[in-house]
């Protein structure tokens, strides 16, 4: 044992051992066992080895309905041009500057700014807006 250990020094000393994993076996295993977790997953992608339905079932599911708020928020994006966005930044700043008027007790600039953000109220660039709804069936 101790002639295996003066070698094992000796190699170590002038690193000649035979592996890097023996400079940093840590580090070695999280290396070997990342590789190993992504030779599983081009196993699993090429072939189906859970024949498990409820979780492919969900996992359908939650594909459909990401796919279908992603194709809302493209729909809002496409009926919204700049000057919508620009309003809706600024109705957000006004927002802001209300619940700071109102943390600080300024309850004219309060009701100043609750009139201009009341919805109800046309405005003289848009008018009365109503948004559409996208979660109506379309052609209902």
């Amino acid at each position: 044992m101790a002639e295996y250990f003066k070698e094992f020094m000796e190699d170590f000393n002038t690193a000649t051992l035979p592996h890097a994993k023996f400079y940093n076996y840590e580090k070695w295993e999280q290396l070997d066992y990342d590789r190993k977790q992504q030779l599983e997953a081009k196993k699993s992608k090429r072939t189906r080895t859970k024949f498990d339905d409820d979780e492919a079932l969900k996992e359908a599911r939650k594909a459909t309905v990401a796919e279908k708020a992603k194709k809302r928020l493209d729909e809002v994006r496409t009926l919204m041009n700049r000057d919508k966005i620009s309003d809706m930044k600024h109705q957000s700043l006004l927002r802001a500057e209300m619940q700071n008027a109102y943390k600080t007790g300024d309850t004219a600039k309060v009701k100043k700014l609750e009139m201009r953000l009341n919805p109800e109220i046309e405005d003289a660039k848009w008018g009365k807006y109503n948004a559409p709804d996208l979660n109506l069936k379309p052609g209902v």
